[in-house]
This record gives structure tokens, sequence and C-alpha cells, in this order.
């Protein structure tokens, strides 16, 4: 009885969300966490709670820093490491048929949560294992879509978004029109403004309208069509929500009228999808002097770093990433210079400097002004908690 009710007040905090009610949304999730607490504690052998807690410890490990005065008004904290563990110990447990929709639940709270936080690699494996029922079940058609548009898996994602369960037994799910547009754009498919299309005419929720009329510009600005690329960026800052970092970023990039490289803009979406020898062969002659603003420059050297990096080439990768840290002020209003900073961290933890890599951990912090600063030290912390 307790679990069922916490699980409401669960779905009713993701709902008040979506809908921007904040304080309303944190009461809720004190109230569902309470009760799954108090639950694991009055029957410890019953599972399913250990996947709320687990979920709500994960979630509120991973909460901005400036967003933890909430969690103090509303009496929660969480760590990430003791969230993850209490989900992959229920998901390890031998199923029983009155599970089997919970544990998908946790399987997709984990593979989100290892996707952001943890490793990208571990939430494919997780996912590719886990989902082969996705010509008859959108959940698992969704969530192997997105994180293999996540992971360099984009042709398996553009496979499973194809072969989707489309009767009328099911709902629309324009979520998955949303995500197929990505794919076929990080493919460079000069269809992919078709599903984005298809997706901004019928989808009825804020989130994502903006980044979908976005790269619909992006797919008239590479076929050299500047006209309806500057009406789908005028549609990018009218339309949408504007409550996320990512969307609120779309309209100030759009109203600012910086229009992309179209060079840097297609190594960075086959980047996206994990083709990473066809993006370094567009990028590599390129120079930097070729760029004339400061601006392309770190967009260049970030981009060629990032390229080389998941490439294993890290010797050159470590040097564009120094560079773009060299040009950037501290005050940079742009995210090139603490990603830097983050996958130089990255890069000096898994060959075995920890002193070095804490340095640029660190370092990330002092980019207050940058994009995506908030997402970007939830990162860094978390590597620091690990070292």
């Amino acid at each position: 009885h307790l679990y069922a009710q916490s699980e409401i007040h669960l779905q009713w905090a993701i709902i008040k969300l979506l809908r921007e009610e904040y304080f309303g949304a944190m009461f809720d999730f004190r109230s569902a966490y309470n009760m799954a607490e108090l639950n694991m504690k009055k029957f410890p052998n019953f599972l399913p709670s250990s996947k709320t807690v687990g979920f709500f410890r994960a979630l509120f490990g991973s909460t901005p820093d400036n967003y933890k005065w909430i969690l103090n008004i509303a009496g929660l904290d969480g760590n990430f490491e003791q969230g993850m563990i209490l989900m992959k110990t229920y998901l390890n447990q031998p199923n029983f048929q009155e599970m089997i929709l919970d544990k998908q639940a946790s399987l997709f709270y984990v593979a989100l949560f290892e996707l952001n936080y943890g490793d990208k690699k571990q939430s494919w494996e997780l996912v590719k294992h886990t989902t082969d029922d996705y010509k008859q079940n959108l959940l698992s058609c969704y969530l192997r879509a997105y994180v293999g548009s996540k992971t360099a898996h984009n042709d398996e994602a553009i496979d499973c978004l194809n072969n989707r369960p489309k009767s009328s037994d099911y709902e629309p799910f324009y979520i998955l029109d949303y995500i197929l547009g990505i794919t076929k754009l990080n493919r460079l498919d000069n269809d992919a403004d078709q599903p984005l299309k298809r997706f901004t005419s019928f989808y009825k929720g804020k989130i994502f309208v903006k980044d979908a009329y976005r790269r619909i510009s992006w797919v008239y600005l590479l076929a050299g069509n500047i006209e309806k690329y500057n009406i789908y960026k005028g549609l990018s800052i009218k339309k949408g929500s504007s409550e996320s970092e990512e969307d609120k970023f779309i309209a100030q990039e759009a109203a600012n009228g910086v229009v992309p490289d179209a060079t840097l803009l297609r190594a960075r979406l086959l980047f996206d999808g994990g083709y990473y020898t066809k993006a370094e062969d567009l990028i590599k002659f390129k120079k930097p002097e070729d760029f004339p603003t400061q601006y392309r420059q770190l967009e260049y050297y970030y981009r060629y770093g990032r390229i080389l990096q998941e490439q294993n080439k890290l010797t050159r990768a470590v040097e564009c990433f120094k560079q773009v840290i060299k040009i950037a002020p501290i005050n940079t209003p742009y995210y090139f210079a603490p990603n830097a900073c983050l996958q130089l961290g990255l890069i000096y933890k898994n060959l075995g400097f920890p002193a070095i890599a804490k340095g640029h951990f660190t370092q990330l912090k002092k980019y207050s002004k940058a994009e995506y600063i908030q997402s970007l030290t939830i990162k860094a912390n978390k590597e620091l908690d690990k070292l």
C-alpha cells in the first residue's frame, strides 16, 4: 500500500515538472521518497521499494549546486553512487511476473543515469540486451533509440525507429519522430527534416520543440537554402519552452544571429552519430586561421579534440583541448572551455594521473558564465567524488 502511494506521488511529481510546477513537484518527490524509505524499513524483503529509493538517491545526488537549496527546504538529500547500487541490485534479482513492468522502469532509470553521469558504454550494453522487444514495446523502442543515438550507435537507433510499432493499437509517440530526425541528420541524410516536421506538427508539448526547429534549419543550411534556414531559425526562437539549459542556449544562439559554419556543423553531426573517421576527414584539412572569430577557433579546436579523443588519438586531442583553454577567457559564455577541462580530466584520470585530473575538474568550475555550466559541474563533481 505504501509502495503504491509512493509510485503515484512519483508520477505526479514528473507530470508537475513537465508543467513547470517546480515546488509542487518537489513536495510530491518528498512524499514519494519518504513513503518508499518507510516501506523499505518496514518490509525489507519487498524489493521494489529499493528501486524507488535508489532512483531518488541518484536523482537528488545529481542535483546542480544552485538548486540544492530547494532540496534543503524539502528536507531531501541523496547520494548518486548509493542510488545506483540499490537500483542495480534490484535489476539483478530473479524475475517474477508481477515485477516485470517494475523492473523495466528500473532499467529505464539506470540506463539514463548511467548515460548522463556514469559509463555510456555500459548504458548501451545494458539497453541492447534488455530491449529486444522494441518492435512491440514503445518504451523499449524509445530507450534503445535514445541511448543508441547518444552512444555512437546511430545506425542501430535508426533501424530501431524504422521498425517501431505503428498500428492503431499503439500511441503515436511523436518523440520517436524527433529522435529519428536527429539520428538521420547525424548521418547527413537529405530527408532528416521530414520526421522533425512530423514532430513539430503533431506534438502538443513544449520540450524539444526549439531543438527540432533548430535542426530543421540546419538541414536547409547544409543544403544551401538560406531563406528556409532563416525561417526555421526564427521558429526556434518563438516556439517551445525556454526553461532548460538547452532551450535557453538555442534561443540565445538564434537571437544572436550566429550562423553555424557548414564544415564544423557537418563534423559535429557526424561526431554525434559516432562516424568519427568521416568527421575527422572533414575537419583535418581546416586550420585555425581559416576561422576569423574567436568563437569559431574555439569550436574548431574543441570539435577536433573530441573527434580525436573518441578515436583514442589522445596526444593530439590533449593539444586541441589545451588550445581551447588557452584562447578562452575565464568569463567566456561558451561551453567549449569548461567542456575541454572535463575531457582533459577524463583523459588524465583514465591514464592514471589523478592529481592532474582533479586539477582540470576543479578548473572547470571557474567558467561560471559558460553555457551548460550546471550540467558540466555535476559531471565534474561526480568524477571528483570517484577520485
